[in-house]
């Protein structure tokens, strides 16, 4: 109990302290307190039943959408993809419901709104639309190119998982097209080149599933499988999805030796012996000189691809092994440059497309067409050392320029490209069939090393190992060999990778880890200093 002390020093105790009010005007205290309390009241009453309504009156929409993930703007404002809620003001609004390669939904709308209790009980209102796929080709092409990019990835991690992209991908292919299937089978069938992670493998399983509750005739097995096709007219090829269960489920070397397509392959690549493979011979072929660039040929020939020196059980079951599984390459006579491309092949396509100049570096970039690094280290004066920094669409530029240099018995039949895997693998083993001296890791270079005479080849070409890994044509695709060849089989085919393949080396690698089967990859945009590229000369194809 606190106690006061007044100048006399007579102690006043708390309790003896009494606080009194006075009339205002003449009204008590008991009148004007209650009427505060109730202005108080009203005021937080109106707060939040009123003044919401007043200040900003609208609806809340639901908009729910057949696919869904698709994109909702209200008067060009991105509000959310669907499911999703949002709320709109009163008055009159463009709503639009967008999703790449299905029809776009605008509807005008007048929206309403409420005054009263708008805050806890706001006017709501669902729309619900179905979204038309007009271009089926585009969508699955770019999912194709999606789940590309999950299948190059090794792990995944809590806050990084794999979005189930193929089951996704049949759902909204069959709402969007009210049933039409045999793109989607098509689809499937493509998407077995991306075996890259088991992630990947069983999202394309429960696909498979999801599909046999839509058609009882579809399990996954070749019998049931074999039936559905022959009974509407599907491709055989789409019998292979049988072989994904089986992958899931079984020794993978049991699998392959029991698949009918897969079946001949195989048992071919795993009887020959390392020694065995370089069957193939080279010739001294002829050489032809292009805009001052060499080119040697290199005759026609059949070879097994891949690695197959540890093809058992143990080794066809890890996803390394996977990407360089043997396989019988068909390889047609071509020219192929004798070196890496130069810093002085290089100058003399810069001085006839300056548009390739460094200094138009934003220009491409803006185009997607490298990254800042490119040309990075680039000096005119370094005439006889590989270019490096140079994208895959840079190489591809160049080769361009060069088919227009042709001499003239070569004009409207022969094209310059850069080399498919099968290619760069054939010539590598002609060149490399007795060692020889390889730019890599154990000289300690500092970077790609001038061409010497020294590092020529058994079929006369430098550096197919080593010095600069090197760009191809085709797409790296994760389990493209075990289905016979490098990239997709299908040229014209609509489906993509997300990355060009790359062999070769570098300098900065060591020379165990690399050898003439060994993949790599790089984003086609992508100026590094290990990579670098050389050219071919081919019959067009008609």
């Amino acid at each position: 109990m606190s106690k006061m002390k007044n100048k006399n020093k007579k102690e006043i105790l708390e309790e003896d302290i009494v606080v009194k009010l006075k009339p205002i005007m003449g009204i008590k205290p008991g009148v004007y307190l209650t009427f505060l309390y109730a202005v108080v009241v009203v005021c937080i009453l109106f707060l939040l039943l009123v003044f919401p309504g007043l200040r900003n009156p609208g609806t809340l929409f639901k908009f729910e959408t057949t696919p869904e993930n698709a994109l909702i703007f209200v008067d060009g404002v991105y509000k959310g993809s669907t499911p999703c809620t949002a709320f709109v003001t009163k008055g009159t609004h463009e709503l639009e419901i967008r999703k790449d390669f299905f029809t776009t939904k605008k509807l005008r709308e007048e929206v309403k709104g409420r005054i009263f209790f708008s805050l806890l009980f706001p006017l709501k209102r669902t729309v619900t639309e179905t979204l038309e796929l007009t271009d089926p080709e585009g969508f699955l092409a770019k999912r194709y190119q999606d789940i590309g990019g999950y299948a190059l990835m090794r792990d995944f991690f809590d806050g990084y998982q794999y979005p189930k992209l193929i089951e996704r991908t049949v759902k909204e292919f069959q709402a969007g097209t009210k049933g039409k299937e045999k793109e989607l089978y098509d689809f499937l069938y493509a998407i077995r080149f991306q075996f890259g992670n088991k992630p990947v493998v069983q999202d394309l399983s429960a696909s498979i599933k999801s599909l046999s509750s839509r058609y009882a005739g579809i399990k996954s097995d070749y019998t049931t499988i074999k039936t559905f096709y022959a009974d509407n007219g599907y491709s055989v090829k789409n019998l292979s999805l049988a072989y994904l269960t089986a992958f899931l489920e079984k020794d993978r070397k049991d699998v392959l030796s029991e698949d009918t397509i897969l079946s001949e392959d195989y048992q071919k690549s795993a009887a020959i012996t390392p020694e065995g493979k370089a069957v193939i011979s080279p010739d001294s072929g002829k050489t032809i000189t292009i805009a001052g660039v060499n080119f040697k040929g290199i005759p026609s020939g059949t070879y097994t691809a891949g690695n197959f020196q540890n093809a058992d059980a143990s080794s066809l079951l890890t996803d390394r092994y996977l990407v360089s599984f043997p396989h019988r390459e068909q390889i047609d006579g071509f020219f192929m440059m004798t070196s890496e491309v130069t810093v002085g092949d290089y100058e003399r396509f810069l001085n006839e497309n300056p548009g390739w100049r460094k200094n138009s570096l934003e220009a491409l970039k803006h185009k997607g067409l490298v990254t800042d690094d490119y040309l990075f280290t680039y000096n005119a004066a370094d005439s006889s050392i590989p270019v490096s920094y140079v994208s895959w669409y840079a190489a591809q530029a160049f080769c361009d320029w060069l088919t227009d240099n042709l001499p003239v018995q070569y004009r409207g039949n022969y094209e310059v490209l850069l080399p498919t895997e099968a290619q760069w693998e054939y010539a590598a083993e002609l060149n490399y069939r007795v060692s020889n001296k390889k730019v890599f890791k154990t000289g300690n270079p500092d970077g790609p090393q001038a061409i010497r005479f020294d590092r020529e080849g058994a079929a006369g070409f430098y550096d197919l190992l080593g010095n600069l890994w090197e760009w191809s044509s085709n797409y790296y695709l994760t389990s493209d060999t075990v289905f016979g060849s490098f990239g997709f089989p299908d040229k014209n085919s609509i489906y993509a990778g997300n990355e060009r393949a790359v062999r070769g080396g570098s300098w900065a690698n060591s020379p165990d880890e690399i050898s003439v089967t060994t993949r790599g990859s790089q984003d086609p945009s992508w100026c590094t200093p290990f990579l670098g590229f050389r050219a071919v000369l081919v019959k067009k194809v008609r």
